[in-house]
């Protein structure tokens, strides 16, 4: 749907008839607005609606911090980790068990760690029609009273608009269910 950030961008300032801007990093009121709410928005959307074109597979590597809890060991979250979706066994069949994560680790009680979570997915390259047209709603929404009059009227008309592409998201998300017979790697290289 759209091919680069400041594309999506014009999208949201299109919806508040707002004017345009051509870079993400420009010094405009519109561009400042949304480059308070873009990461936040995004992470949380990714979070909430767990697409599927955000999972990825990862096999972690054990922490060497000191492990003072009653887990065996403890494992380092990927950098680009918003949210754990499934804990899987060496045969990436789903493993239910207690776990338990701070910051940058998590905490099980088997090895090898293997994870499929949400990905802080940036590239709107990958994003599908309902995420994408969810997120320009749920931006206009938040950007609304910085930049047009009114602005809180409409920020409630684009949150209503939101929750209901929120729905359309959530159910396209649901349907894609995951394949065990791939590796991470080819898991994640299908994405």
């Amino acid at each position: 749907m759209a091919d680069t950030t400041v594309e999506v961008w014009n999208m949201v300032l299109a919806y508040l008839n707002a004017g345009t801007v051509s870079s993400t990093t420009e010094n405009s009121r519109q561009a400042r607005a949304l480059s308070v709410f873009a990461d936040d928005t995004r992470q949380e959307m990714l979070r909430d609606l767990a697409p599927p074109f955000a999972h990825k597979v990862a096999t972690l590597s054990e922490s060497s911090d000191t492990n003072y809890t009653e887990y065996s060991y403890i494992y380092d979250l990927p950098s680009d980790y918003l949210k754990i979706v499934d804990l899987l066994d060496s045969s990436y069949y789903k493993y239910d068990t207690y776990y338990y994560i701070d910051d940058s680790h998590i905490y099980l009680n088997y090895t090898p760690g293997i994870i499929r979570y949400i990905y802080d997915c940036s590239d709107v390259t990958l994003w599908d029609n309902d995420f994408t047209e969810a997120y320009v709603l749920y931006m206009a929404a938040k950007v609304a009273p910085q930049l047009i009059p009114g602005g809180l009227k409409y920020q409630q008309q684009y949150l209503a608009l939101y929750e209901r592409k929120k729905i359309d998201a959530m159910g396209k998300a649901g349907e894609e269910e995951f394949n065990h017979d791939y590796t991470p790697q080819e898991y994640n290289d299908w994405w």
